[in-house]
């Protein structure tokens, strides 16, 4: 079992991008977020890694996505098992729902200099 968070960033063509969202509901291990802006979370859910990586590959290759960022890869040994991650990007996850806006850190008291 493999699990992956990804973003996808869809394409500015706004025909492209809405046949690129409708073409994801036909993908049985893709589990949608939801959308901000021309980004769509979501988390693959597939059987491996190898069927994992073979699903990103397809859908950069899809028309109207422009590209797609995997920030999270766990396994797990059987069904159940919360899994290990094996690769995460140094960023923090994105939140559902968060804007670029909302993404920027905000320095803590100390790194302002202030207590």
């Amino acid at each position: 079992m493999s699990v992956s968070g990804i973003v996808i960033t869809f394409s500015s063509d706004a025909p492209l991008a809405a046949a690129a969202r409708r073409a994801l509901e036909r993908e049985e291990w893709l589990e949608p977020g939801i959308p901000s802006g021309s980004r769509l979370p979501a988390v693959i859910d597939a059987p491996d890694p190898r069927a994992a990586r073979s699903l990103v590959e397809r859908l950069g290759r899809v028309p109207g996505i422009a590209s797609v960022d995997v920030v999270f890869v766990g396994t797990a040994e059987s069904p159940g098992d919360p899994g290990i991650p094996v690769r995460a990007t140094s960023a923090a996850p994105i939140p559902i729902g968060a804007t670029p806006a909302s993404l920027v850190p905000i320095p803590t008291r100390t790194e302002r200099g202030t207590m």
